[in-house]
């Protein structure tokens, strides 16, 4: 599966536990989007392991461009990057059960290579 993605970031205040990212998924240019949260800021030396982001409920369309203020105090968002995403299904197998997980490979828009700029389980 491919289309555009965009990673956000949802900002209350400083040092609120609400603080996160939101990655956004336009799987076929009409639908709501498939929205994805992650909430530990990404470390850099845990890139090889991709990182890891929890399902949350579908978002309008509009939130693969917006950026400011949100009603209603609920704080303010910020583009990070978009592009293309490219999903890879992978399986998970342990003593005690077998786990479908997700890859997804998010290219930024502005990128001649080839090469993910960065790496997400689903």
């Amino acid at each position: 599966m491919q289309g555009d993605f965009t990673l956000s970031y949802h900002f209350y205040s400083a040092n609120d536990h609400r603080n996160h990212f939101d990655l956004f998924l336009d799987t076929d240019g009409e639908s709501l989007l498939e929205t994805w949260k992650h909430i530990a800021y990404p470390k850099r030396e845990k890139a090889s392991e991709g990182l890891l982001f929890l399902h949350a409920s579908l978002h309008r369309r509009v939130y693969l461009t917006f950026e400011g203020v949100l009603s209603e105090e609920r704080g303010r968002v910020r583009i990070l990057r978009r592009g293309k995403f490219m999903r890879k299904a992978t399986r998970e197998s342990s003593s005690a059960s077998v786990q479908d997980k997700s890859s997804l490979y998010l290219f930024p828009a502005d990128a001649v290579s080839k090469t993910p700029a960065l790496w997400v389980v689903l």
